[in-house]
């Protein structure tokens, strides 16, 4: 949902809450077992926000970040 879709229903009716995306390709990334340049071909997430150029290098950095604090206390990222 993208911010002026959540304007226009506020607009309509008060928002008390909203669900979140769940999105196993987002947990892929998280995981860290996903890699920028994989297959090479290209997929439905050269269309996310989060997977294109400049936002998936921001945020393979802050998963690094984060696995870094996972190993320090010898857990996982997911």
């Amino acid at each position: 949902m993208s911010a002026a879709s959540i304007r226009r229903a506020a607009a309509v009716h008060p928002i008390s809450d909203l669900q979140i995306e769940y999105s196993l390709i987002s947990r892929g990334l998280i995981s860290g077992h996903w890699r920028k340049g994989g297959s090479g071909a290209p997929d439905f997430r050269s269309l996310s926000p989060r997977f294109q150029d400049g936002n998936v290098e921001r945020n393979l950095t802050l998963v690094e970040a984060l696995r870094k604090v996972a190993d320090a206390k010898g857990v996982t990222l997911i």
